[in-house]
C-alpha cells in the first residue's frame, strides 16, 4: 500500500505545522572506522550512532482564527530562540506507518518571495536527541 506524501506531517509541539508543501527527514549513520596493521590493508567499520536533520517548506499564511496548528510567524519567533527554550518536541508522523519522536533544535529558517507568486518560507532542523517510536492521536 503506497502512503501519499500529505499523510506525512510534522508536528511541533503538539502542533501540526501549517501550509507545508513539502518535507524531508534524513538519518546518518555515524561510523567509526578503525585501521591496524594487523587488518593488513583492510578498514573496519562500526556504527556508533546516527544523526538525523529534517526540513520543511511551506507558504506564508496568517491564521484564520480557527487553526491550531503552527503558523509562519511562529516558526519565524522559534528561529530567534537561544538555549533551551530553542528546543522542541516534535512527531515525525508517517502516515500508515509508525511515527517517531524527539527533541530538535531550528538550525535555519528563511522566507523567499517574489512578484507575482506565494510568499514561501524553509526551516532546517536537527534533532538532539534519540527517536523513539510513539503513537500518533
Amino acid at each position: 500500500m503506497e502512503i501519499l506524501g500529505y499523510n506525512i506531517a510534522m508536528k511541533i509541539g503538539g502542533k501540526v505545522i501549517e501550509a507545508v508543501t513539502q518535507d524531508q527527514f534524513s538519518i546518518s549513520q555515524t561510523i567509526k572506522e578503525s585501521l591496524t596493521k594487523g587488518d593488513k590493508g583492510v578498514t573496519k567499520a562500526v556504527v556508533t550512532g546516527y544523526g538525523c536533520t529534517f526540513n520543511t517548506n511551506g507558504n506564508i499564511n496568517k491564521k484564520d482564527g480557527t487553526s491550531a496548528g503552527l503558523d509562519s510567524d511562529e516558526l519565524f519567533a522559534q528561529s530567534l530562540k537561544k538555549g533551551a527554550d530553542a528546543e522542541v518536541d516534535f512527531v515525525y508522523n508517517r502516515g500508515d506507518l509508525k511515527a517517531y519522536s524527539g527533541k530538535a533544535v531550528m538550525t535555519s529558517y528563511s522566507e523567499d518571495s517574489n512578484a507575482d507568486g506565494t510568499a514561501t518560507w524553509s526551516a532546517a532542523w536537527r534533532v538532539v536527541s534519540d527517536l523513539t517510536e510513539t503513537t500518533v492521536n
